[in-house]
């Protein structure tokens, strides 16, 4: 029998005490991440993660009270859990989206969220980033930032299509001090790289050194 392949991501969360702190996981399908060891069993990060949820939950309830429905987008199922059990304890209403829901689930959840007064969507960013028209939501919230901006983008446009009536807010919630800001500074660099391209003004490529081209990629 042929053993099933894995791949590994090793995320360096946060540095303290000029030491980096890292978390590691592994999957072995397109959405599901395996926590296995790290900064998961770390207080400090523990705190940081709880803190960060606690903020999410403050903002959805402060877009509710303002009548707004809101698509929350992750990368990993994991957390989508854990939001789903804050949301529960609160008796807060919601659909969730991942790579394990089946296709006719998707579309009925889709219908039903732009139809009725269901408030929040929990998104899998890879399994629901693309395909979907969610125009009944006003509001995103990308939990964690992603490597790729445009995955990203093309996540936020779900609320961006012909029939939005409605202007799209964006929230990105990043901690201080973590992996997240370089992330976050990356997106900007290519977003700024890609512009530079498509208006025929990249002569800023030639002032890069190779590792600074290296680190946009």
């Amino acid at each position: 029998m042929a053993r099933a392949r894995y791949q590994v991501l090793v995320i360096p969360y946060c540095i303290m005490d000029g030491q980096a702190r890292f978390c590691v996981f592994r999957r072995n399908d397109l959405d599901n991440w395996q926590f296995i060891a790290g900064g998961g069993e770390d207080e400090d990060a523990s705190i940081l993660e709880s803190a960060k949820r606690e903020t999410c939950m403050e903002l959805l309830k402060s877009a509710m009270d303002g009548g707004h429905k809101i698509l929350v987008f992750s990368q990993f199922r994991s957390l989508l859990e854990l939001l789903e059990k804050d949301l529960q304890n609160e008796g807060i209403a919601y659909f969730k989206i991942t790579g394990e829901t089946k296709k006719e689930d998707r579309v009925t959840f889709v219908n039903r969220f732009n139809q009725d007064e269901t408030p929040i969507f929990l998104i899998s960013l890879k399994a629901g980033g693309t395909g979907l028209n969610l125009t009944g939501a006003d509001i995103v919230i990308h939990f964690d930032p992603w490597w790729n901006l445009a995955a990203q983008n093309q996540a936020t446009d779900r609320a961006h299509r012909i029939s939005q009536t409605k202007a799209v807010s964006v929230y990105k919630l990043i901690v201080k001090d973590t992996i997240e800001e370089k992330i976050l500074k990356m997106q900007e660099e290519k977003s700024a790289l890609a512009d530079e391209i498509l208006s025929g003004h990249a002569g800023g490529l030639m002032r890069m050194s190779r590792a600074e081209l290296l680190e946009l990629l």
